[in-house]
C-alpha cells in the first residue's frame, strides 16, 4: 500500500520534500528523527526511486520470511 502511494504521488515529491523541511522542528519536538532524512531523500531527483526499491525489497523479504 505504501508502494501505491509512493509511486502516484511521485510528482509531488519536491513540494513534500520542502513540507517535511518545514515541519522538520516540530517533529523534532515530538521525537521523530526520520522526517529530516525523508525530506533530503525526497528533495533530491532520484530519491523516489531509491524509496520505491527499498520498500520493495522490505516487502519481498517479508513475504519470503520463514512464518513461526
Amino acid at each position: 500500500m505504501a508502494l501505491l502511494f509512493l509511486v502516484s504521488h511521485r510528482p509531488l515529491a519536491f513540494a513534500c520534500s520542502q513540507l517535511l523541511h518545514v515541519a522538520h522542528p516540530l517533529a523534532a519536538v515530538l521525537g521523530i528523527d526520520a522526517c529530516a532524512e525523508l525530506a533530503a531523500d525526497l528533495g533530491k531527483p532520484d530519491g523516489v526511486r531509491r524509496l520505491e526499491a527499498a520498500l520493495s525489497a522490505a516487502a519481498k523479504a517479508s513475504t519470503q520470511a520463514p512464518k513461526q
